[in-house]
């Protein structure tokens, strides 16, 4: 049609003795695979990562020369926030994994992302109780990955320590997964300072509900943009 370029495929040419010519077009195969902005983004095995970052840190008391205390770093709550988001997700579409959650299985971008590799879900047998499971061994994953620095888990912060029991608990709902993917244990450092002291002013100056559902959706929002 008139406008349109037709683009002819790319070929070979082969010329044999006897006088005929072979020719051989070439399709260029593109591929289907889904890619968006954290398809660039490196890989590693999360191991190998919580080798190189401390995921447990200890840190200054603001204020004093001597005092300090343990933290999880940014990157150890932004794995777990990931981490449990993906399990929720799945659980949403009723849909368990197929097998025990592994460190293996953990795979973190250089920008933050977390991915899941040789993991599968299913919908078969899902349930409480699978979903319950899921969790359970998310809890051991992010100890172990703790562990992998040298981390101490008796020295884990209060927050992170209920959040973990959070994840084990015997009567876990699946209401419970809106308390674990918006815990407050896991919001960024950066965030904290800010929520602390609206807190505080809050229940200094009134106790209403109001205030409590404003706290709750800084959390929410703090947590959606790390």
């Amino acid at each position: 049609m008139y406008g349109k370029k037709h683009l002819a495929a790319p070929s070979i040419q082969f010329h044999c003795p006897c006088g005929h010519r072979l020719i051989f077009s070439l399709f260029v195969v593109h591929s289907t695979e889904d890619i968006d902005e954290s398809s660039a983004e490196e890989l590693r095995d999360a191991t190998s990562y919580a080798k190189d970052n401390a995921l447990l840190i200890q840190v200054p008391v603001l204020g004093t020369a001597t005092k300090t205390f343990w933290r999880l770093s940014d990157e150890a709550t932004r794995i777990s926030r990931k981490l449990a988001l993906i399990l929720r997700n799945y659980h949403s579409v009723c849909k368990c994994l197929t097998a025990p959650l592994q460190v293996s299985n953990v795979w973190v971008g250089s920008a933050g992302n977390v991915k899941l590799r040789g993991a599968r879900f299913t919908t078969k047998g899902f349930s409480i109780e699978r979903v319950r499971d899921d969790y359970k061994n998310l809890s051991r994953v992010l100890k172990q990955l703790i562990s992998i620095y040298g981390g101490d888990i008796n020295k884990l912060p209060p927050d992170y320590s209920q959040f973990l029991l959070l994840l084990t608990k015997d009567n876990l709902t699946t209401e419970d997964e809106f308390l674990i993917v918006n815990n407050a244990a896991l919001l960024p450092l950066k965030n904290r300072y800010f929520f602390t002291q609206f807190y505080c002013l809050c229940f200094c100056c009134c106790c209403c509900c109001c205030c409590h559902w404003v706290i709750w959706l800084l959390v929410f929002t703090a947590l959606k943009s790390s």
